[in-house]
Order: C-alpha cells, then structure tokens, then sequence
C-alpha cells in the first residue's frame, strides 16, 4: 500500500494494521508506520490523523483505532519505551486528548453503542515488554528514526483487565478479568453485555 505523507513524498508501508471503516463507510482509518492515516473509502489518498508531536516528545506509536458511533471521534491506543496510553482525535484531524490518566498498556478500545463510554483492555506497561511488541521496524522514512517498530502479533498476559471509561476520559472502571482475552465488543444496540474472544471461544459479560 502507497501513502502519501505530508511533505509530498511517497513511501510504502510493509505493514499496513486495524484498518476500521466508519460508520456511514465513507473514510477509513488504519495504522502505518506507527502512525494512524485517514482516506476516504474506497479510493481517497491517506493523510496523516493527527497532528505531529513536538520534537521534544518521546516517540509514540499509534495503534488499534476505533471509530465513534457518531463518526465524529476516534480512539485509539499508545506505546513508547515507557507504555502508552488511550487517546482520542476528531475525524478531520488534528491534536490528539490524552483520556487514560495513567501510562500502561492497553489494547482494542471500542465505543458502547450510544457513545457514552469506551471499553478496552488494560494492564501494567510491564505487562508486555517493549522488546517483545516491538518487532524488527521496516524502513522509517520519517525524520525521527526513534520511532517504536511495528506491533506484532503476541498474545496478551493473563493478567489484563477489560475496563471501561467516560468517552471524555477520566478514572477506569473494572469490569473483569480478560480470562486471556481479545477485542471487547459489543453487539447492536445492546450495551448491556460485552463480548469478548477467548481461546475457549467468543464469552459474554454484563
């Protein structure tokens, strides 16, 4: 996949990950590079998301987007040396808002149906160790070359949490154990129960 980047030169992206179609399926966001793009769907040219950090801050990667069920809003999740975060940028781009108030690791945010919260997997930044996230970089065409390599596909510890939050960030709340699971989801309309896959299959919670 070719993506444009913002000085006007071409690169290709080995990895192309999450890529999520918004909900009227007009413009798809995804992960390249450690950075998230936005195009429109299904022939636009990719644009970076959200706005470049400052060069006084450590490199982070951006991954996991999830749009909001209004299409306004996207969440996604953080990593640098230390750990990362859950942030939030508007469709059009620009500055990301920090929503989690503690570094750690989290996974797979999603919105509940009406909005109102977001649920993700959360553990401590120890919990899955920089060396083993990150996998051998591809060439990074961008001037910061400390940028973090590419997620790769690793199975998460026991020890994760599925959690939820207001949309506009703030103190999580436990909802249970991940069991050793992935992607909290949740079905229709219906907010009341989350789904999640396990390796004894798909699992519900209320």
């Amino acid at each position: 996949s070719t993506v444009r980047v913002e000085d006007g030169d071409k690169v290709r992206a080995r990895l192309v990950r999450w890529p999520s179609l918004s909900p009227d399926g007009r413009q798809l966001v995804f992960s390249a590079m450690n950075r998230l793009y936005i195009q429109d769907y299904p022939s636009g040219t990719p644009r970076l998301l959200t706005s470049p950090a400052s060069p006084a801050s450590p490199a982070e990667g951006e991954f996991m987007p999830a749009w909001s069920p209004n299409g306004q809003s996207i969440v996604y999740t953080t990593w640098t040396t230390t750990g990362g975060h859950i942030k939030s940028v508007s469709a059009n781009g620009g500055a990301p808002q920090t929503l989690t108030r503690y570094e750690g690791y989290y996974l797979d945010p999603t919105f509940s149906p009406d909005g109102s919260r977001i649920v993700f997997m959360s553990g401590a930044a120890s919990d899955q160790l920089y060396s083993i996230l990150m996998d051998t970089p591809p060439d990074d065409h961008r001037e910061n070359h400390q940028a973090p390599g590419e997620i790769t596909g690793v199975n998460p510890p026991n020890t994760l949490e599925i959690r939820w939050m207001p949309t506009a960030g703030g103190a999580t709340n436990l909802v249970a154990s991940a069991q050793g699971g992935r992607n909290p989801h949740f079905a229709g309309s219906d907010a009341s129960r989350i789904y999640f896959t396990t390796n004894r299959g798909l699992q519900s919670i209320t």
